[in-house]
């Protein structure tokens, strides 16, 4: 991921929707309006937990590249106990979870983007899971961005974070160039993970200001 770099993110879509209308949409969650919200190159117009066979989410949690800072890999029956959790997940809070992305112009599974909490906590988190042969194309951070317009216009979130790990530079990139700050520096385990956090108010000053334009 440390080749990210920075494009128009600029929304210019034509579909409307509300919070309330959301969860109901041809496309869940997210994805209502993902093929207009996405500007470049990702589309995210169903959600991964219900709309996707179960083998994308195996593939991507079952591959050591893609999962070497998110969590270890699993194999079929633990990503199968994982699948469920999430759909429990999104069943309780059908704003929140994880979708499918996959690249406009092949229609290739992508990856997944993620509205998920911070376990043991009530913070909110996003993060993003990218299929190696999709890394260095600007995905991460058109996720990130764009997720970010998701958050705080069609949920109650007004502080949302994203962490990683220390060595994880790539995504610690991409999280700056969004708009995060340095929050805290904690220790879970073995590993040194880093915290950080954008507040709505920050988020919507920079909209004003036409920074993402």
């Amino acid at each position: 991921m440390d080749r990210e770099k920075m494009y128009n993110a600029a929304y210019g879509g034509s579909k409307q929707f509300s919070q309330h209308d959301v969860p109901h949409a041809n496309a869940n969650g997210f994805g209502a309006a993902a093929d207009d919200y996405m500007e470049r190159g990702i589309d995210l117009n169903e959600q991964l937990v219900l709309n996707k066979p179960a083998t994308y989410f195996f593939r991507m949690n079952s591959d050591p590249d893609v999962m070497q800072y998110i969590r270890p890999v699993k194999n079929q029956q633990e990503t199968d106990h994982f699948l469920q959790a999430n759909i429990q997940l999104y069943q309780q809070q059908p704003l929140y979870g994880r979708w499918f992305a996959a690249e406009k112009s092949t229609g290739q599974f992508v990856g997944s983007f993620a509205l998920i909490p911070i376990e043991g906590t009530d913070k909110m988190q996003i993060g993003y899971s990218l299929m190696p042969e999709f890394w260095g194309k600007g995905y991460a951070t058109e996720l990130t961005i764009e997720g970010l317009k998701y958050v705080f216009t069609k949920t109650s979130i007004n502080i949302i974070y994203g962490v990683t790990e220390e060595p994880n530079t790539g995504s610690q990139n991409v999280l700056l160039k969004a708009g995060f700050k340095e929050d805290e520096v904690f220790m879970e385990g073995q590993k040194r993970l880093l915290r950080y956090m954008l507040e709505k108010e920050q988020w919507l000053k920079e909209q004003a200001e036409g920074y993402w334009k």
